[in-house]
């Protein structure tokens, strides 16, 4: 994250005011330990060098950090969101460009860890380092990213944003699967259990994204990627030439008869205009899903199907086994926008972009 230390807390610390001595101390740790991006202007930094308060290594760090002043000012320029260490009273309304930050009411925080970052899965936190260099890379940055990868999957992930929010002590960012399962679908349990959750407690330290332009993670991943990975390469997707919008198919089980309902229905009759043996096996569920009243649980439908399979899927490791393979980690290390459908470029950006801004930092300082 990159924060930024206003002039009251340095005309404060220069009259040893503890509050304001704490929170320069801990910034210093920040950015010796490549935590956040800790900037002040270059007349500040001038005064917390010359600072008798701070003890010498203290002052080290800040000269450090005076040293690259000049060449940060353009990312510094750059970066649209911040953390703002003031004791200026809060604005009227939540900006969303910056988050104040008090010493004095926010002792307790931890500005020396780095954010912590909430998926459902661990391995998901791993895939989105590809996305957050892809941003960088588009925009021209080369500064580095820390974070601490949190996981919770289902419902468990509410409660850990929650703990997370009653802390306090941290940065936070949630990215979540929408679980759409269709454009117009309504968003899953799991996400709309952490929006509930942040929009009680409206938390200054943690925000969270939902991806609403794809249904899961899985989404992402190039299809041109899972292509190449010998596993998928003779999948009926790529066997039968599929050139449909992939947003919110389940990469994982496929598209099953048994989970087709109304809307479903409708949605992939439109994606799959031209393949007509794929559409006349659709058109069988449409008897049952637009007719029957009350309409038939899953369970039945898999009773008279036998899940049956319209468009296969590649499997519940999809991502974990690209993840093992060196040849596609190196795929994904280098993805290029071409690589990207529409859905995935707008999430790659947005997704590439608030792990930046939550999440930029220094190098780790040498000794």
């Amino acid at each position: 994250m990159l924060i930024e230390i206003c002039e009251d807390v340095v005309t404060l610390a220069e009259r040893s005011d503890s509050d304001s001595i704490a929170v320069l101390e801990k910034l210093a740790m920040a950015h010796r330990y490549g935590k956040h991006f800790v900037y002040a202007s270059f007349p500040l930094l001038n005064k917390i060098c010359r600072m008798e308060s701070l003890n010498k290594p203290t002052r080290k760090i800040y000269s450090d950090i005076k040293k690259h002043c000049a060449s940060s000012g353009t990312l510094v320029s750059g970066i649209g969101f911040r953390v703002k260490v003031t004791i200026a009273s809060p604005p009227a309304s939540a900006s969303v460009t910056y988050i104040q930050f008090n010493p004095k009411l926010m002792s307790g925080f931890e500005l020396y860890e780095e954010t912590h970052l909430l998926a459902e899965n661990l391995l998901d936190c791993s895939f989105f380092k590809y996305i957050v260099e892809y941003y960088k890379r588009s925009m021209g940055i080369s500064c580095p990213v820390c974070f601490y990868p949190m996981q919770g999957g289902g419902d468990t992930i509410k409660m850990v944003y929650l703990n997370e929010i009653q802390l306090g002590q941290h940065f936070c960012l949630a990215i979540m699967d929408s679980d759409k399962k269709h454009s117009q679908d309504a968003l899953g349990n799991t996400c709309k259990g952490v929006k509930k959750v942040h929009k009680k407690h409206n938390p200054f330290h943690c925000f969270y994204y939902i991806m609403e332009n794809i249904r899961e993670v899985e989404n992402l991943i190039p299809l041109s990627i899972v292509k190449l990975y010998s596993n998928y390469s003779n999948k009926q997707i790529f066997r039968d030439n599929i050139n449909a919008e992939f947003s919110f198919f389940d990469m994982k089980e496929g598209l099953l008869s048994c989970k087709i309902t109304e809307n479903i229905y409708t949605y992939w009759t439109s994606q799959l205009f031209g393949y007509t043996e794929l559409k006349q096996q659709l058109s069988e569920c449409s008897g049952c899903v637009s007719h029957s009243n009350p309409k038939p649980k899953e369970s039945d439908c898999e009773e008279v199907c036998d899940r049956r399979c319209i468009i296969e899927g590649f499997g519940s490791k999809l991502l974990d086994n690209l993840y093992k393979d060196n040849t596609s980690k190196e795929r994904l290390k280098n993805v290029e926008e071409k690589q990207l459908s529409s859905a995935q470029k707008n999430e790659w950006y947005t997704i590439g972009k608030l792990i930046f801004e939550w999440c930029c930092a220094s190098s780790h300082m040498r000794s």
